[in-house]
């Protein structure tokens, strides 16, 4: 789809564990992700339908990843001694999943999977 009919929006999304992001959603109060809260990517868990990254014997890590499909979910480090304890995770550490919204363009339904963060 060209950047056009989407109104100049990117196709791109670029993300990195260390970087800062907001949460644009009200996604789960009980663990302090609201709108507006600012936390820090500490992983990015990609879509079970992405093939195996596969590096050269050189390669420590695998510095950027172009993904299909968008990511699974993102953990995030936030900074509020009120979250609960995840299993698996760090204290302070709080799965962040895709949210999902319908709209109508005419008569068309469009479904929009997205990561809830700026």
């Amino acid at each position: 789809m060209m950047e056009k009919e989407t109104g100049e929006l990117s196709m791109k999304v670029q993300l990195s564990v260390g970087m800062s992001v907001m949460v644009t959603e009200n996604v789960l109060t009980t663990a302090s992700l609201t709108n507006g809260t600012r936390a820090t990517i500490s992983k990015i868990v990609v879509d079970p339908r992405k093939p195996a990254m596969k590096k050269k014997e050189t390669d420590t890590i695998v510095s950027t990843v172009y993904l299909t499909f968008p990511s699974a979910y993102l953990v995030l480090d936030v900074d509020n001694n009120n979250t609960p304890l995840f299993e698996g995770l760090r204290h302070g550490e709080v799965p962040l999943m895709p949210v999902t919204h319908n709209f109508k363009v005419g008569s068309r339904t469009i479904k929009q999977r997205q990561l809830p963060v700026t």
